[in-house]
């Protein structure tokens, strides 16, 4: 049998199903990983397309810009279907778009690629958020959220670690599209 919990925390969760937790921490992991990608692999895209810095500055902008004006709607929408298909809908498209920046000839396709991840980000948040609260009472909500936004660390890492291993291996194609699988 398995020590019974030490902190407040764990003996306050214990006995939770841990399964939605653990998902949803999945999506936010997946979720950084593609998004903190593209900033492992930036020096190699500025040589292909032979860009400008406020041209990389312009494709981490245009993810950030997208997302914050989605957000609000996005949270909106979260709040009137079904969570559980949203996400994985949102997932779907994470894929489709880090599969169309591997096939991005161009700035100006890169950049709309880049653009377009930012709705699957808005989209995500306020749904995986809300499931959570769905799941987990009150009193152990701080520790869930908690648990799951480790994940946001963690992917941004792995993100940027693996653009610039597999970039750096393979080019940086290759990187988005091992994200996009």
């Amino acid at each position: 049998a398995a020590p019974p919990p030490t902190s407040a925390a764990s003996r306050r969760l214990a006995g939770r199903p841990a399964k939605p937790l653990v998902l949803l921490s999945g999506v936010t992991l997946v979720d950084q990983i593609d998004t903190n990608i593209l900033r492992g692999v930036l020096p190699l895209i500025k040589d292909d397309f032979g860009l400008e810095d406020w041209q990389l500055g312009a494709l981490g902008f245009a993810f950030v810009f997208v997302n914050a004006l989605a957000s609000v709607p996005a949270g909106w929408i979260a709040d009137r279907v079904r969570r559980t298909r949203l996400i994985g809908w949102t997932l779907l498209s994470w894929s489709g778009l880090s599969l169309l920046s591997a096939v991005a000839r161009s700035f100006t396709q890169l950049f709309g690629a880049r653009a377009s991840l930012g709705f699957g980000q808005a989209i995500d948040d306020p749904a995986s958020t809300s499931l959570l609260a769905d799941h987990y009472p009150a009193q152990v909500r701080g520790t869930v959220f908690s648990v799951q936004q480790v994940t946001t660390f963690i992917g941004a890492g792995l993100g940027i670690g693996l653009g610039g291993l597999v970039g750096g291996a393979f080019g940086w194609r290759w990187a988005f599209a091992l994200v996009g699988v």
